[in-house]
């Protein structure tokens, strides 16, 4: 699959063609439905977007993952797209992808062509919803990470996705380790909501690359 391909594919996605949380729930850390099987969002929580970028380099198709830093917070030490929390001036969630992808990888906006959305996320143990972006740009970014933000950059091929199911993987989170569904991509173990959006993502390119 070249990105002329990759491209035909993401624009082609309908709103009905998702798979939401069919997708989702097979990604599901085992203390979701144990402590959260009947929440949903309210008035009070809060928006999120990230940003699925790519691109072609080495005649391969490749999209773009963070190791976020450890820190002391829900997310520490996880893989996952970057991006970020919606704030008052980002006119969409769109621009909220954009804007954090550019403060913590250095892509420029203008460089970037939006494709399509994902369904949303929810995620309830930091009370966020994530709206996935697709996106592509026709040139290999320059990455340039931020030292406080990302720990580095995972260039993953969409091969690599493609040829991957999700497998039981031991993580270490601030509550201890648990056994959680996780895709394996590079020796990196990618769980939670990522998991989730790359799963939805991983079924569409499957469903319309057979």
């Amino acid at each position: 699959m070249n990105l002329v391909e990759t491209i035909e594919i993401l624009t082609s996605f309908r709103t009905e063609d998702l798979k939401g949380e069919k997708a989702h729930i097979q990604a599901y850390p085992p203390f979701r439905l144990a402590l959260y099987k009947d929440k949903k969002p309210t008035e009070k929580t809060r928006k999120s977007a990230v940003l699925i970028l790519f691109y072609e380099a080495d005649s391969k198709v490749h999209f773009c993952l963070i190791k976020r830093p450890q820190y002391n917070g829900h997310h520490s030490s996880q893989v996952a797209f970057p991006g970020g929390k919606y704030e008052k001036f980002d006119s969409n969630l769109i621009q909220t992808a954009l804007r954090e992808a550019q403060e913590e990888i250095g892509v420029e906006p203008s460089s970037i062509n939006v494709a399509n959305e994902l369904t949303t996320v929810y995620i309830p143990v930091s009370e966020f919803t994530v709206k996935p972006v697709l996106a592509y740009t026709l040139q290999p970014p320059v990455f340039q990470p931020s030292n406080n933000e990302v720990e580095y950059i995972i260039e993953a091929q969409i091969e690599e996705l493609l040829a991957s199911t999700l497998v039981n993987a031991e993580v270490n989170t601030p509550k201890g380790n648990i056994v959680t569904p996780a895709f394996l991509i590079q020796n990196e173990k990618i769980w939670g909501a990522t998991a989730m959006i790359l799963n939805e993502l991983r079924m569409l390119l499957l469903e319309r690359n057979a």
